[in-house]
């Protein structure tokens, strides 16, 4: 239905994105900077199954001059060769490769190897708007120009079309940089938390101008979208400290870029709450044997949370950090406790788990009743609408 929707009843320019990290803050930047121009249709949060991307397709209507659909290939081989005819974009956008989807994809050339399925499927004079710092998805650009297809590049390395420099964004800070196109240099401010967000803003900047958007009306759109829920979300806690909700994709890849942002904080005492995190390719003690030498220099304060968090600390500990600046939490709740008794103003807290841990249970606590406590839970989705949040577990 969706196919034939498609090709019969969509009028408008369709937009796809895809990537292993950084497609749903493309796809709100990508639809606020197209809304400048006219009315355009976006898939809803990180919804991007097969099933829900159908029905994201047949929400287009005539009214809409464009749709941002978020694509994803990360729920079984074969997923984006499934969707991608269907969806037939007229822009396909890849924001950038990292460690997800490990159990489905054993390498990155893997995750390119999928991705490319949606060039394969853009629309006759289709346009591939492509990460030129990232050599796997860079070298994608091959396979549009043999198929007809116009390449358009971002990054931050020379000769791109959109490049982005000077990049920071240290907390409280949030990300800023210059970009250079067609020979001008114009600065760029966003509500987005840490430099790791420059591929996703590029790449939108770089989307939108393709689609007819002047880069200026681009640019001053990206001033208003705010960070993605759980995706190094900053929140406001009652006493005053600041919570940093980054609990949606539990990678190593995407656990180092928010520990980068807590490392280089402005604040009075950084503090990591962490359960585990996922796509390293070994168990437990090699998990958190990792993670015990980042942590130091990067918290001053942590706190382990489920089954695995005592022996957590003793890998901490080894590495010469001290005893008194780290917490053992049994569960989640304990963890919630914590943060109400001893964060304080001037505090930052980053809250961190695997997806299925939902540890944005944490902060919910903060500010409303909690009743659920599952230990883990298979739904993919937030628990800020979830109707069993105040349910007993």
């Amino acid at each position: 239905m969706a196919g034939l929707w498609r090709a019969h009843a969509v009028r408008g320019r369709v937009v796809a994105v895809t990537g292993s990290v950084g497609k749903t803050t493309a796809k709100e930047l990508i639809a606020a900077m197209l809304r400048t121009q006219s009315r355009t249709h976006m898939s809803l949060g990180s919804v991007n199954s097969s099933e829900w991307l159908a029905r994201a397709m047949l929400g287009i209507r005539p009214k809409h001059r464009f749709a941002v659909l978020e694509v994803s290939a990360g729920g079984y081989p074969g997923q984006m060769r499934e969707v991608a005819p269907f969806v037939r974009p007229d822009v396909a956008v890849i924001v950038a490769l990292a460690r997800t989807h490990t159990t489905v994809f054993t390498s990155l050339d893997g995750a390119a190897e999928e991705k490319a399925y949606l060039l394969d499927s853009l629309s006759p004079g289709g346009v591939a708007v492509l990460n030129g710092d990232d050599s796997r998805v860079a070298a994608l650009a091959t396979r549009a120009r043999a198929k007809g297809h116009r390449v358009v590049s971002f990054g931050t390395t020379p000769g791109l079309d959109f490049r982005g420099l000077d990049a920071t964004a240290r907390w409280p800070e949030r990300l800023s940089f210059t970009l250079e196109h067609e020979g001008r240099q114009m600065a760029v401010v966003t509500q987005l938390v840490g430099t790791h967000w420059l591929p996703s803003v590029l790449a939108a900047l770089a989307t939108a101008v393709t689609c007819g958007v002047r880069v200026e009306e681009a640019i001053e759109a990206v001033r208003y979208v705010a960070p993605s829920p759980s995706r190094l979300q900053p929140v406001q806690l009652p006493g005053g400290a600041v919570m940093l909700r980054d609990d949606f994709n539990g990678s190593v890849d995407t656990l180092e870029r928010a520990l980068d942002v807590l490392r280089t904080a402005r604040v009075d005492r950084r503090v990591l709450m962490i359960t585990d995190f996922t796509d390293f390719r070994a168990n437990f003690h090699h998990r958190y044997r990792h993670l015990a030498r980042l942590v130091p220099g990067t918290a001053d304060h942590v706190v382990f949370i489920g089954e695995h968090a005592g022996y957590a600390e003793r890998r901490l500990l080894e590495v010469g950090f001290p005893a008194a600046a780290i917490t053992v939490a049994e569960d989640l709740r304990e963890a919630a406790h914590f943060a109400t008794e001893h964060l304080r103003e001037g505090d930052l807290a980053l809250i961190r788990g695997q997806m299925i841990h939902h540890v944005s249970r944490i902060f919910l606590d903060q500010v409303g009743e909690v009743r659920c406590w599952k230990s883990t839970c298979t739904l993919r989705k937030t628990c800020d609408r979830c109707p069993n949040l105040t349910s007993p577990s």
